[in-house]
């Protein structure tokens, strides 16, 4: 499997696919099980970067100036120069 994986679609579809593949048997509990670490450390991060998105929303509409806060992420899984393959591969462009 060489897929791309650029957005959080791309995540969930691989999450499917791994049930279906633990379900016929194609690929064992514990190799799911680290499927499902990696997605919920991934929801994690993206999770805290939406919060402080919102933060920053509701302290702005209240006239509270925080001055710059450090770039957050893309909320998408690549940047501009690295795509990263199911395999954990690093491919560039």
């Amino acid at each position: 499997m060489n897929e791309f994986i650029r957005t959080t679609g791309d995540v969930r579809r691989i999450i499917a696919q791994t049930m279906l593949d633990v379900r016929s048997g194609t690929i064992d509990a514990s190799r799911a099980q680290a499927v499902a670490q990696l997605a919920k450390e991934l929801n994690s991060s993206l999770q805290a970067e939406v919060n402080v998105a919102k933060t920053l929303l509701l302290l702005k509409d209240n006239g509270v100036t925080v001055g710059n806060v450090a770039q957050l992420g893309h909320l998408a899984v690549e940047d501009e120069s690295t795509l990263v393959t199911v395999e954990g591969k690093a491919n560039r462009e």
